[in-house]
């Protein structure tokens, strides 16, 4: 019964053993012939003729017999894999045919080896074997596209890079495309690169929710910085406004003179400059930036607190800097401080909301791993852990719904993670909430 059992799971041993067996009777066989054939006539008149034709016959057959048996269940193991490797292609097969992401790969030439249905429909293709042994050349790609392909297929290929997050825009049918995805290296056992595996997923409708989503945020914003705006301007319009009341009283009582007059007007003008530095900050943070530019980290947090400090002090909220890094980098200035305002904006509203006596936001900087953090933290109690995971999530706000819109983080975390490349996280320390910026 064991053996039974062993070879019903494993019939290769099977075909082995009939297959040595086989060969060992012909080989025998062989040899008795072989004897038999050079036997002296004088020597075989005494042996059985019966015999000797026996022999002949059954040596022969029995060799031929297991080697047939060999090649017979040699054959039936050869269809069983056949027919399990035929199941396990067609099932792989439906299985990327029913993924919404558009997957292919190609080995090492270049050559396109397999796609999807979703892959071969973007390309206008019908049957797999329509793409089988094709390159990028010969498809239906622009020269720009075929450009960019190569560079990314030799840094793959080449160097072993995994690109992650690849941006690309297709014209298909007329109408315009944008795709994100990967191209990973597929190695053999050796880890040698042999060739490349794709996967990206149309982004159209994603990116003109998002792009609804950050024009919302951004009137929203607009709507901040006009208060903001207001707040900076109160205090040098008063000091205006009682300059001109001094030098009216005065003319009044025929009183002034052109020293005084010339010093009020002094005054009056060093305040209109402090007015039109003012609109000159709010301009240039509105200027969009198409393009990234060196920028030092002091000058992304001075022009940071340079319009949101006025609206800080008005509340008498401390901010303290702990500024251990002058690194320069390679970003998008203006995008960067919109983030640092709206977390600045949610510190201060979390200190007011909870009556924090003393309130403090601390903002940080320092170089970690060659790459810039910026850290603010406050003292405001913190978030409820459950409502710290969601809140980079659109529309999720812990203010009330009169006051929050849920879309100030979440744009932030688009800004930096898909625009500058970086990373933004929160977590809660023991007097209030942190976020971190790392570029």
């Amino acid at each position: 019964m064991k053996n039974k059992r062993f070879f019903s799971k494993d019939p290769t041993t099977l075909i082995i053993v009939f297959g040595a067996i086989g060969i060992l009777v012909g080989i025998v066989g062989s040899l008795v012939l072989h004897y038999l054939f050079y036997l002296n006539l004088g020597e075989i008149e005494h042996k059985s003729i019966f015999t000797l034709k026996v022999l002949l016959f059954l040596i022969p057959s029995t060799a031929i017999s297991l080697l047939l048996l060999f090649i017979f269940f040699l054959l039936a193991i050869v269809k069983k894999h056949t027919n399990t490797l035929f199941s396990t292609n067609k099932l792989l097969e439906n299985i990327f045919d029913s993924i919404p992401q558009r997957i292919f790969w190609k080995n090492s030439n270049g050559e396109y080896l397999g796609g999807n249905r979703l892959f071969l429909q973007d390309l206008g293709l019908k049957t797999p074997n329509e793409l089988l042994g094709k390159t990028n050349k010969e498809l239906n790609f622009e020269p720009k596209e075929l450009k960019k392909f190569e560079k990314e297929d030799i840094a793959i290929l080449k160097k072993g890079w995994e690109l992650k997050k690849i941006r690309n825009k297709r014209v298909i049918d007329g109408e315009t495309y944008s795709f994100e995805g990967s191209k990973l290296p597929l190695r053999d056992k050796k880890g040698e690169v042999i060739g490349i595996v794709g996967v990206y997923e149309d982004i159209t409708k994603n990116l003109i929710q998002e792009a609804l989503v950050v024009r919302q945020g951004r009137l929203a914003q607009m709507g901040e910085m006009l208060s903001m705006i207001a707040h900076q301007w109160r205090q040098p319009l008063n000091v205006i406004s009682a300059i001109n009341s001094a030098i009216r009283l005065k003319t009044f009582k025929d009183k002034i003179d052109k020293e005084y007059l010339l010093e009020k007007l002094n005054e009056t003008n060093e305040q209109v400059k402090y007015l039109s530095n003012t609109i000159e900050d709010f301009r240039s943070f509105f200027k969009p930036n198409i393009e990234k530019k060196e920028v030092l980290t002091k000058d992304i947090i001075e022009d940071t607190l340079k319009i949101i400090k006025s609206s800080i002090d008005s509340r008498a909220i401390d901010i303290v800097l702990n500024i251990e890094t002058d690194m320069s980098l390679f970003t998008y200035k203006n995008r960067v401080i919109q983030v640092l305002l709206t977390i600045i904006k949610n510190a201060k509203e979390a200190i007011e909301q909870k009556n924090i006596k003393n309130g403090k936001i601390i903002i940080s900087a320092k170089k970690e791993n060659e790459r810039l953090t910026i850290e603010v933290c406050d003292n405001g109690t913190g978030i409820e852990d459950e409502k710290l995971e969601k809140i980079f999530l659109p529309y999720f706000t812990t203010k009330h719904e009169s006051v929050g819109t849920g879309i100030g983080l979440y744009m932030s975390k688009i800004i930096i993670e898909e625009h500058c490349g970086g990373k933004l996280t929160a977590h809660n320390n023991s007097d209030g909430v942190c976020f971190k910026i790392t570029l």
